[in-house]
């Protein structure tokens, strides 16, 4: 697609900046952010990722600024002490980004949020609304993860703070527009391929000529990703494929959980790798994978099943409005929702074309991220949505 170029004044005169907000520098968020913010510049002539100050992506080439206000992660695996570190750290960063804004209050700026949707961040939002900026914000799920009645009050609140919203699903945008009555204009914007990010941490990929069949989990273990569905699928295909590996890679909060779920899978079939993950290790696990199932139970989007596919696994999923879209071209990877007997059908079904055509699925699963829209697409519209509904200076 044809680079877009804002035609503004005040923009062309480089007195208007386009600020990104992600502070966590990481996960799916944080590639996100990146990945845009590189793209906005054949939008916007100033544009600046504020974010934390080691960011995972920092060794990958970049057109956009970086503003590192988010203080680094802290060391101490201590969760007494990790907790309230972080959460201070949260409010410094917080605290500098205000204060830049406030000085430059008045010279037309457009604040990015990705993902704001903590009451704990409800103060600090709001006086964005005091800095005369633009505000929009990416809104990666309509409502939290496993929320409940007081995060859905919390959302109502927060929606209202960003004069536009942007989405991946219009199953989300549906939801945003009930949360907020119709009060906020509403982008529908599908999520991009992670492609340049593994392309740019696998310079050259060698998938193993035979078995072991690699089934993976990848990713931070989290309620809503349904690791047990996960499990339950790949305890049928180990009947199947007795040499099957399935590799679990990623934090996990709750290890006596999930050694009891593992129960059902010999633990001669299981490779962990648990604990926070570097995006390169993340993505090697991504690479080494023939396939990778997603359980998932709510969502709006799923940063691993795009990072799998851009890395050549091929991706099983249920069949949820983001997943089913992004897997529209092949049906067949698709299982019925709160089916485990589904899933493990599904799977089995792919194992035995991986095990047939191994390389021939790696390029079908490449062909699916090469498939949804460019980040170049995604800037561009999202600079028409949100020049329509900028603020009047």
């Amino acid at each position: 697609m044809t680079a877009c170029h804002t035609d503004s004044g005040a923009d062309a005169a480089g007195s208007a900046r386009y600020w990104v907000v992600e502070w966590s520098g990481g996960g799916g968020f944080g590639h996100y952010a990146w990945l845009l913010s590189d793209a906005l510049t054949d939008c916007y002539p100033d544009v600046l990722l504020a974010t934390r100050r080691t960011h995972e992506l920092a060794s990958m080439t970049h057109r956009h600024g970086l503003a590192p206000l988010w203080p680094a992660a802290p060391s101490t695996r201590s969760r007494v002490l990790r907790k309230p570190i972080v959460s201070a750290a949260r409010v410094v960063g917080w605290v500098r980004l205000l204060w830049l804004l406030f000085r430059r209050r008045g010279r037309g700026d457009i604040i990015h949020l990705q993902g704001a949707d903590r009451l704990a961040e409800l103060p600090f939002l709001l006086a964005l609304r005091a800095t005369g900026a633009t505000i929009v914000a990416t809104a990666h799920n309509a409502l939290r993860h496993d929320s409940g009645r007081l995060s859905r009050a919390a959302a109502r609140m927060l929606y209202r703070i960003p004069h536009c919203i942007v989405t991946h699903t219009d199953a989300a945008a549906d939801v945003i527009r009930h949360t907020t009555r119709g009060r906020r204009p509403v982008l529908v914007a599908p999520h991009p391929s992670y492609l340049p990010m593994v392309d740019h941490f696998v310079h050259a990929r060698h998938p193993s000529a035979g078995p072991p069949l690699t089934v993976a989990h990848l990713g931070q273990i989290r309620p809503y990703k349904g690791l047990g569905r996960v499990i339950a699928a790949v305890a049928t295909a180990v009947e199947h494929h007795p040499d099957l590996r399935f590799t679990i890679a990623g934090r996990a909060q709750d290890l006596d959980g999930l050694a009891e779920m593992l129960m059902g899978v010999p633990s001669a079939n299981v490779a962990r790798d648990l604990g926070f993950l570097p995006i390169g290790q993340l993505i090697e696990h991504a690479c080494a994978a023939d396939v990778v199932v997603l359980g998932h139970r709510s969502t709006s989007e799923s940063g691993v099943a795009h990072l799998a596919l851009a890395a050549g696994a091929v991706v099983v999923g249920p069949r949820v409005p983001a997943i089913e879209r992004l897997l529209t071209s092949e049906p067949g990877w698709l299982y019925e929702p709160d089916d485990p007997i589904d899933a493990g059908r599904v799977l089995l079904a792919v194992l035995e074309r991986v095990a047939s055509d191994r390389t021939g699925m790696r390029s079908r699963a490449r062909a699916v991220a090469e498939a949804v829209p460019s980040w170049a697409s995604l800037a561009c519209v999202t600079r028409d949505f949100v020049e329509a509904h900028r603020v009047t200076r």
